[in-house]
């Protein structure tokens, strides 16, 4: 329990360009293939995958640092299409208190290219829920990816860090409200998954604009387009719907681009009106080619983020005090853990005394003493071995709170000659949340 070294390893829009994160791009079934592949790893204890547009990032509790690395590093080349040379370059890794203050800047959107922006905190939650549905989340993940959620909660109720922030919805809006009507802007969306759901209300709302809804399945086409109040229609009717668009938001998770430059090309011949394409997706939706199309304005996500970053000043003031909130969160997350190793072994010494404890009892009072005398020497013995271990179990709780506790931890085990495998999981789960709590 609690054991082993905690990792992350990962690619961000700080280390990797857009072309790399493609790549490494993960979608829920990918996800799931590599966390199925580390959980088959004997040098992997937990893992828990977190891929966005920005990032990704695999998480692991690992045998050793070495061993855990070379573990994630492989999962990630067997699993995308990433080559050696550009993991090696790109990749960060960082290990234990490092790793999970980390984690706890990324769900509070300190990590984020548009500093504090929210969405991030959902898809820190959906890698944790994940994680667990693939039977990978241990109790070290479990908690850190809980206190990550809790900080990031936390960090945005106290500080400013996503007041008055732009979203990339809000970029996008802002945007298309600045192509001229003529006489009303028409908007195509392209998707209907979690992304477009996030921007479809935002763009329903732009002054002067008809919204249209195109996705593959024209069922959730039909679903989106009547939350937000707007038109609906299948993939086959893509090239008819840019004819008469002002404004292409594509946000898919496509594996390959779905708008080729040829069909840009078709849609703005003939015409007067530009076009302009704002590409959220992450593998890109659109052929880079279609920016070289006379009329089109292409904005990728890159672009999209680099708008947001002229007008951050503010919340790059609110994250100072939001680091310092971060910082402090992963040093209790740093404690919980040593006291967790040292519960944990309590845990078993307890259960071992106890159980010897009645053994003897039973052995020496059948038949020999009273019912009165019976309870006398169970009230005599429990009284005992409770005073017997609580100086030790004291000490070892304090010598956890302070660095080297898993050394205090393993002589502990080793004098009292316990075994971890006498914990079963499901109690230091329950354990962690008593400790959490």
């Amino acid at each position: 329990m609690g054991g082993g070294v905690m990792i992350v390893l990962g690619l961000s829009h700080q280390t990797a360009a857009l072309a790399a994160r493609e790549q490494v791009a993960l979608d829920d079934a990918r996800a799931r293939t590599v966390l199925r592949a580390l959980r088959a790893d004997r040098d992997v204890r937990e893992a828990a995958v977190l891929s966005t547009c920005n990032r990704t990032e695999v998480y692991a509790v690992a045998a050793s640092a070495d061993a855990g690395e070379r573990a994630l590093r492989r999962a990630v080349l067997e699993h995308t299409s990433l080559g050696a040379a550009t993991l090696s370059r790109a990749a960060y890794t960082l290990l234990e208190e490092d790793a999970a203050e980390h984690l706890f800047r990324v769900a509070a959107g300190l990590e984020s290219a548009i500093l504090g922006e929210t969405e991030i905190g959902g898809q820190v939650r959906a890698a944790a829920q994940r994680a667990r549905q693939e039977e990978c989340l241990g109790v070290l993940l479990a908690g850190a990816f809980e206190r990550a959620s809790t900080a990031s909660r936390r960090v945005r109720r106290r500080t400013g860090i996503s007041a008055g922030a732009t979203s990339v919805a809000s970029v996008v809006s802002a945007l298309i409200a600045g192509v001229r009507p003529s006489p009303g802007r028409r908007i195509v969306l392209l998707g209907a998954g979690r992304l477009a759901r996030s921007l479809a209300g935002a763009l329903a709302g732009v002054p002067a604009a008809e919204l249209v809804v195109v996705n593959r399945s024209q069922a959730a086409a039909c679903e989106l387009a009547g939350r937000c109040g707007s038109r609906a229609a299948g993939l086959d009717r893509l090239e008819a719907e840019l004819r008469r668009a002002d404004a292409l938001v594509c946000a898919t998770g496509a594996p390959r681009p779905t708008v080729g430059a040829g069909a840009v090309e078709r849609a703005v011949a003939g015409r007067r009106r530009p076009l302009l394409i704002v590409d959220l997706a992450v593998p890109r939706d659109v052929e880079p080619a279609a920016a070289n199309v006379p009329g089109v304005t292409l904005h990728d996500i890159d672009a999209v983020q680099q708008h947001v970053s002229r007008n951050t000043s503010a919340r790059r003031r609110a994250a100072m005090a939001a680091g310092s909130m971060v910082r402090h969160e992963a040093t209790r997350f740093t404690t919980w853990r040593r006291e967790l190793e040292a519960a944990a072994a309590l845990q078993v010494v307890w259960r071992q005394a106890e159980e010897l404890r009645r053994a003897e009892l039973t052995r020496h009072g059948e038949g020999a003493l009273s019912a009165a005398e019976r309870e006398r020497l169970d009230q005599v013995t429990a009284s005992l071995m409770r005073r017997l271990l609580h100086g030790p179990s004291e000490r070892l709780r304090e010598a956890c709170a302070k660095p080297g506790a898993a050394a205090h931890v393993e002589s502990f085990r080793m004098l009292f000659g316990v075994d971890p495998a006498r914990a079963p999981a499901a109690d230091l789960i329950a354990l962690a949340q008593r400790e959490a709590a």
